[in-house]
Order: C-alpha cells, then sequence, then structure tokens
C-alpha cells in the first residue's frame, strides 16, 4: 500500500470495554468528513482504511464506508510484512 497517494487511517479495536462503539464513531467521523468536503464543492480524498481489529466486523466496517473508503483487513497474527511499504 502506498501512503503517499491517500490518507490512511487505521481503525479498530473491538474488544475494550466499550465493544464496537469506537470503531462505529471512526467510521462515521470519516463519513461526515467525506460529506463535509462534498457540501463544500471540494474534492475528495480517497481513505484508505487499514482495518485490524475483530475479523467478524470486517464486512461491517466497509458497508459503514462504503463510497468513502476502500478497507482492507490485516491480520497481526499473520501479516509478516511491514505496513507503509509497497
Amino acid at each position: 500500500m502506498n501512503c503517499s497517494r491517500k490518507q490512511c487511517f487505521i481503525v479498530g479495536l473491538t474488544d475494550g470495554p466499550s465493544g464496537p462503539a469506537a470503531l462505529q464513531e471512526a467510521c462515521q467521523l470519516l463519513v461526515r468528513s467525506a460529506r463535509e468536503r462534498a457540501a463544500q464543492g471540494a474534492m475528495p480524498i480517497p481513505y484508505t482504511v487499514i482495518y485490524a481489529g475483530a475479523p467478524q466486523y470486517v464486512e461491517a466496517v466497509r458497508r459503514m464506508l462504503q463510497g468513502v473508503a476502500e478497507v482492507n483487513y490485516f491480520d497481526p497474527l499473520v501479516f509478516t510484512g511491514t505496513v507503509g511499504t509497497d
């Protein structure tokens, strides 16, 4: 992934005391930001979300961010590369 072409965000951690609430709030912030930019006539920023949280929420995150961000899931227990490099 090349972060120089897109804004990159890491969204995750659903197993804390608040459950997926923080994840939902982060997604809502991205959606709100995209809508505000569109309302002002600004060019959209093609966000990329690297989601490394609970795998059962991947599709929910993709649905929440549909049309706003590309969502990539990575399992930190399996991934052996370096985040942020091509």
